[in-house]
């Protein structure tokens, strides 16, 4: 009796990391999905291609988006349209607690070019050195 409970135990044991080790790994093959899908779709939908950070831990995942200020203004509903996509398409992570954070990001300042100045050469001078005379 007590080698069928170890055994019993075992199984189940290794069944459950298997199976959490399963659910896991969906949801890490979702993420890769979703990274490369889901800027598409809102470049269509929206007009604009998001600034996107995916966490993914084992309880809860985190998506955030950053969008422009244009885009936050022109359109109020765009979390519901996020979350929609992400029911319908890639339900591993829709079941799962799934946070989806969107802000505005930072504008970045126009480029330009400063050219490193130039240092002038060292000029190098060299000693002639003086025999003494014999004598």
């Amino acid at each position: 009796m007590k080698k069928f409970c170890k055994k019993v135990f075992w199984y189940g044991l290794i069944s459950f990391i298997v199976y959490h080790g399963y659910k896991f790994y969906l949801k890490i093959k979702t993420a890769l999905e979703i990274d490369k899908t889901l800027p598409l779709y809102l470049k269509n939908t929206v007009g604009e291609e998001p600034e996107i950070s995916l966490t993914i831990t084992f309880p809860q995942s985190i998506l955030k988006l950053g969008f422009s200020k244009e885009i936050l203004k022109k359109d109020k509903e765009l979390k519901a349209k996020i979350e929609e996509y992400i029911d319908d398409f890639y339900p591993a992570l829709s079941k799962g607690k799934l946070e989806i954070n969107i802000y505005e990001k930072a504008e970045e300042p126009e480029k330009t070019e400063k050219k490193p100045k130039k240092k002038e050469p060292e000029k190098v001078t060299e000693k002639k050195e003086q025999k003494p005379k014999k004598g």
